[in-house]
């Protein structure tokens, strides 16, 4: 087996496992993932000789899998946030409710009073 191969094996299982465990959703990160699954996929399908090829094009796919991976990281990240930001909203959104629903109880029982 020629080292591309191997190296073309590594992108695609690379790929898969940050496919995997974070999920892409945005279009970056999706339109990374299917870079580097090509990138895999044509260092599988053609086979190169030249050894220099051979490193420049492992340095190339471990470049993309790192950018990759800081991509995936801070759209995990902003997730992670907008979720916070969510509860954070709900909970206040409760409070104020409750705060209304507190005053204009006491403000029915006041005019039931005065009337």
């Amino acid at each position: 087996m020629d080292g591309c191969v191997y190296v073309g094996l590594l992108l695609i299982a690379g790929v898969c496992v940050l496919g995997a465990f974070f999920r892409p959703q945005t279009r970056k990160s999706r339109f990374l993932c299917a870079l580097l699954l090509t990138m895999g996929g044509m260092s599988v399908v053609m086979p190169q000789e030249s050894v220099g090829l051979a490193v420049a094009e492992a340095l190339l796919g471990g470049i993309m899998t790192v950018c990759a991976l800081a991509v995936m990281l801070r759209e995990a990240h902003d997730r992670r946030v907008a979720h916070a930001e969510r509860r954070h909203r709900a909970e206040i959104r409760r409070r104020h409710e409750a705060a209304y629903r507190q005053a204009l109880s006491a403000a029915v029982e006041e005019s039931r009073r005065v009337a």
